[in-house]
């Protein structure tokens, strides 16, 4: 069976890349480049393989690499649509419409993997970035760690989401004169064969808070917190605020807990009062007020994305992501 390898590089306190997705400070120089070159000569991106003089050079270990968003986005904002032609690409995003045939866009990463692992071939190359490997941590069958002898203090994680110790077992190890090591490491048996939890707890955190000029949403449940499907948040909104006017492209449900909600519609207002749960339909503009301070819990499938009437494209929810 193909296995999910995540092949990253990341410092010595574990980020893989800045705050901003910088990289450029991970060297690629000297024996360090020609072990990388000669071993995984398929990762590297598909402009890069002439200047570094492995065009032709046969894949090692990967056909198929996927990865986030955030990590396609980069080179698709200088024009590259396909950064890896030479093998099958996945990004995974509820909002990107693919802009190349080349590249196949998905929502679900953990039902691709699986299918992918059904099919034959050789591994499948998780490239990153940290929130996806923490959606797929339960899929990852293998760590290679490109470990850097560099410290950053602050920046995009190897695994960017809930607390849930997994271990893996070190089976690998290279090294080199400048500092770097490669270790390989596969998923501890134990950690594989055991039983899913029947419950997943979530504990409120302030990693979780989104302050607007309008209100402070504090996301609960979440694809990057443990859930697989919905998303639930809390809303507090100070007297006289008001949101936008917007659309959601999922229901939502809103159970207000104190104070009162004034929802606008297709210019009908309705008062919903604590105690009281308004459903939303999808795709339809509303204007959230508080003529008093109001709590509310709200839920909602997680893939939804918000519209602004007058703006394009859509925008994800944070505190729902």
């Amino acid at each position: 069976m193909r296995k999910l390898t995540y092949f990253i590089h990341a410092t010595l306190d574990g980020y893989i890349a800045g705050p901003e997705g910088q990289y450029d400070f991970f060297p690629f120089e000297g024996e360090e480049a020609d072990a990388i070159l000669a071993d995984f000569p398929e990762t590297m991106p598909t402009p890069a393989r002439a200047p570094l003089g492995i065009a032709d050079r046969a894949a090692q270990r990967f056909d198929t690499v996927i990865m986030g968003r955030a990590t396609y986005d980069p080179g698709l904002k200088v024009g590259m649509t396909s950064p890896y032609a030479h093998l099958t690409q996945y990004v995974v995003s509820r909002t990107l419409v693919s802009p190349d045939p080349a590249v196949t866009v998905v929502d679900d990463p953990v039902a691709l993997v699986r299918e992918l692992k059904k099919q034959d071939g050789m591994d499948v190359w998780l490239c990153g970035g940290g929130k996806l490997a923490s959606a797929l941590r339960d899929e990852i069958d293998e760590l290679i760690i490109k470990r850097e002898p560099i410290v950053i203090g602050s920046g995009i994680p190897l695994f960017d989401g809930p607390f849930v110790p997994s271990r893996f077992v070190p089976v690998a190890t290279r090294s080199f004169d400048s500092g770097l090591t490669i270790t390989t490491f596969s998923k501890d048996a134990k950690d594989s064969n055991k039983e899913a939890p029947a419950v997943h707890i979530i504990t409120p955190s302030d990693d979780a808070v989104t302050v607007s000029p309008n209100a402070t949403m504090s996301g609960l449940a979440s694809p990057s917190r443990g859930s697989a499907e919905l998303s639930t948040w809390t809303v507090a909104m100070d007297a006289g605020a008001s949101g936008p006017e917007h659309s959601i492209s999922r229901e939502q449900v809103w159970t207000v807990t104190a104070g009162v909600l004034e929802v606008t519609c297709d210019g009908r207002t309705e008062k919903v009062v604590a105690g009281q749960t308004l459903v939303l339909p999808p795709d339809l503009v509303r204007r959230i007020h508080a003529p008093e301070r109001v709590e509310a819990h709200v839920s909602m499938r997680s893939d939804g994305v918000a519209s602004v009437p007058g703006t394009e494209g859509t925008r994800e929810l944070p505190w729902a992501r």
